[in-house]
């Protein structure tokens, strides 16, 4: 989208992008359509710095004049900087954050239980989203649970888990739901969301749903599913459908599955595979970026 945006509006010198969590390590620079063919081209150089405060960016630009046409951008350096825990807190900030941390500490700073890894995104396992849809599907006993994609803000890091860490997964208000649902209706809601899942198993290759079993059995068109979902998943992919809501917030659900387990460990079984020829070459770009030097 920032690509676009520079290639559709001449005259921007910087773009920050952000919400698409696209990692450029080094930056772009997208062209002035009406400057290619000078001898010192003019262009937008877009940033970002990928997701989760992982890494800081930085972006250096040198400015030139140009005769009657006021200064340009003609020379730039963009870096990531990883954010590591050896890194000493500023006095400043950390006296801010602790300002606004102290008076809600003894809530959010309750230890719930333990990660034994990083709960990270894994090409389509998405295993911060199995850990939500699982704890819901369990605690409701449904056969499915389907949770839409971004819904889940934030990964879980190896080590403790606290209400802090949930706030930061779930920020939102959703309240759990239940729902039936006809097999004919969950495959046109598979293929149109795209949706994390647990209880069920699907790939869709190149806009077609190529398969989905639940409980390991393919779905029937014409029998009835017990699912549960989260509220706002349900208002805008579920409507029409007959469902219960249990008045219970998702983020309280999932608290409570982590105490019981006390231990929770990141699952990656390609419950969820999406095919795209873009999103293979996003993932071959991120890959690329990753692996390249200066």
């Amino acid at each position: 989208m920032d690509g676009r945006i520079a290639s559709a509006i001449p005259g921007i010198d910087v773009i920050v992008g952000g919400h698409s969590h696209s990692r450029l390590p080094f930056g772009e620079r997208i062209p002035f359509s009406e400057d290619v063919n000078v001898k010192a081209p003019r262009g937008t150089i877009v940033v970002q710095a990928h997701q989760w405060g992982g890494e800081l960016g930085r972006l250096d630009l040198q400015f030139s004049r140009d005769e009657g046409a006021g200064w340009r951008v003609s020379r730039y350096q963009a870096r990531l900087i990883p954010v590591l825990s050896d890194i000493p807190d500023d006095p400043a900030v950390a006296a801010v954050v602790d300002r606004y941390w102290k008076p809600i500490a003894s809530r959010y700073g309750v230890i719930l239980g333990q990660a034994a890894d990083d709960f990270v995104p894994q090409r389509d396992d998405l295993a911060h989203y199995n850990l939500v849809a699982d704890a819901v599907r369990e605690t409701y006993g449904t056969e499915i649970e389907l949770e839409n994609t971004g819904g889940v803000r934030a990964p879980l890091v190896k080590g403790k888990i606290t209400q802090a860490d949930l706030a930061d997964m779930d920020p939102f208000e959703n309240t759990v739901v239940t729902f039936e649902i006809t097999g004919r209706q969950l495959k046109e809601v598979l293929l149109k969301t795209r949706p994390a899942v647990s209880g069920l198993r699907y790939r869709i290759d190149r806009g077609r749903l190529a398969e989905v079993t639940v409980g390991g059995k393919p779905v029937e068109d014409d029998r009835v599913y017990t699912g549960a979902t989260n509220s706002y998943f349900l208002g805008f992919a579920l409507k029409g459908i007959e469902s219960v809501n249990t008045g219970k917030l998702r983020r309280e659900v999932v608290a409570e599955y982590i105490r019981k387990k006390g231990t929770v460990r990141p699952l990656y079984d390609g419950r969820r595979v999406i095919i795209e020829p873009q999103i293979e070459r996003k993932f071959q770009n991120d890959l690329r970026d990753r692996t390249r030097t200066p």
